[in-house]
């Protein structure tokens, strides 16, 4: 009995030790924040105020604690905008933290709208404040506005619960649609670093005219939409593309994914139009090199669709058809790409094609005499050589138009 006893107190003599390193490996709940005491940003917009400040707005999300739930259905917006004004973002992120009841989380920010003012003169501090803090992710989407950034942010949601998430679902669409182009911080650092390529990123705008509107409680509401882009050199915006220009700019690139667009019906087939989907896209830069020393690019791009819509009483949807057809869709394509050369390559002198990058990987000593003199007119003199093929491949269900078919003999 007495050995039995000694036995027993050994053993939880034993187990006191595990106990108390159990105990010192749960974790608890000293330092815990709960999600009603966060401010949650999701996006910021950045503006240059008049003294050459800069004025900072935040769209912060309004979390509903168990208290709050009961009176949401009183709350008609669950976000809510807050705007400082500091010598620097370091200064104006702080004095947006003194004025909230709530402690700023800065993780979940993933979009940030810059004013064509800020995006112009003020961008290498702009971009040294979010590489600098912890709190910021690489993966943040970039947009710049030709208005307020701050307008932007103020601009209600109509489909989806944010704003954020609004502009994150015409993203996705865009990139099927092929009007513009999304570059994050992580692309811009990468950019600012080589010397190769300049960039570009989607401008944003708020609805104004009729052909973009949507009505809600048969009031016609204001909406964001994203279409051409920004283009940068260097590190700073120097000019604008269009929808068409910015679309001629992804051709080169082969970032085309897909998007439609419509020509006139060819001679002969009567009014009206002709629609096209491109399914497939593929292109090749390449730097053809000279014995002068000279440097040209030949530029290739095959383009592949099918037809969507036909409103052309005589269309011939033949074989020779369909080859007339191909040459006007490769003289669309051509012209696209053409303006994009003109306004990118010529005026502004932003290398938005990457010809530079494929100078320097085929040959780097070359590249190093033209590096210095590449923005300042060795790119405008570039000779690129364009080549377009264009296939349509599908006609869909149908060989004539519907009023040509039901037309009475």
């Amino acid at each position: 009995m007495i050995a039995n006893a000694w036995a027993r107190r050994m053993r939880r003599l034993a187990s006191l030790p595990c106990g108390l390193a159990i105990l010192l490996l749960t974790s608890g709940c000293w330092s815990s924040t709960e999600i009603s005491d966060l401010a949650i940003i999701t996006m910021i917009g950045i503006d240059a105020a008049e003294n050459g400040n800069f004025r900072l707005s935040a769209l912060i999300i309004r979390p509903l604690g168990g208290n709050q739930q009961a009176v949401s259905a009183q709350q008609s917006s669950t976000t809510v905008v807050a705007e400082a004004e500091g010598a620097n973002l370091f200064d104006a992120m702080r004095k947006l933290s003194f004025m909230m009841s709530k402690r700023l989380y800065w993780s979940h920010l993933d979009i940030i709208v810059m004013s064509e003012s800020i995006a112009r003169s003020k961008l290498a501090p702009s971009l040294d404040f979010f590489n600098r803090q912890h709190q910021f992710r690489k993966n943040i989407v970039m947009l710049v506005t030709r208005s307020s950034a701050a307008d932007i942010l103020k601009t209600s949601s109509q489909l989806e619960g944010s704003l954020g998430a609004e502009i994150h679902g015409q993203i996705r669409n865009s990139r099927l649609a092929a009007n513009t182009m999304i570059t994050d911080l992580n692309d811009f650092n990468r950019s600012l670093l080589q010397a190769t390529t300049d960039h570009i990123t989607g401008e944003i705008s708020v609805t104004k005219g009729q052909k973009l509107a949507l009505t809600v409680n048969q009031k016609r509401a204001s909406m964001v939409y994203i279409r051409g882009a920004a283009v940068f050199r260097e590190n700073q915006l120097v000019g604008w593309l269009d929808r068409e220009q910015t679309r001629g700019v992804l051709w080169l690139r082969g970032k085309v994914h897909g998007g439609i667009a419509y020509t006139p019906c060819p001679s002969g087939s009567g009014e009206g139009k002709i629609s096209y989907e491109y399914t497939r896209e593929t292109a090749s830069v390449r730097p053809i090199f000279q014995d002068s020393g000279d440097v040209r690019i030949e530029a290739k791009v095959h383009v592949e669709g099918g037809i969507g819509e036909v409103t052309c009483p005589g269309i011939d949807l033949s074989s020779d058809g369909i080859r007339r057809l191909n040459d006007q869709l490769k003289q669309d394509v051509t012209e696209e790409i053409e303006s994009a050369l003109r306004l990118a390559k010529d005026e502004l002198q932003a290398d938005v094609f990457g010809f530079g990058q494929a100078i320097y990987r085929a040959n780097p000593k070359l590249w190093a005499k033209l590096a210095p003199s590449w923005h300042s007119g060795g790119l405008r003199e570039l000779v690129v050589e364009l080549s377009v093929d264009a296939d349509i491949r599908r006609s869909g269900l149908m060989h004539e138009p519907v009023y040509e078919r039901g037309a009475p003999s």
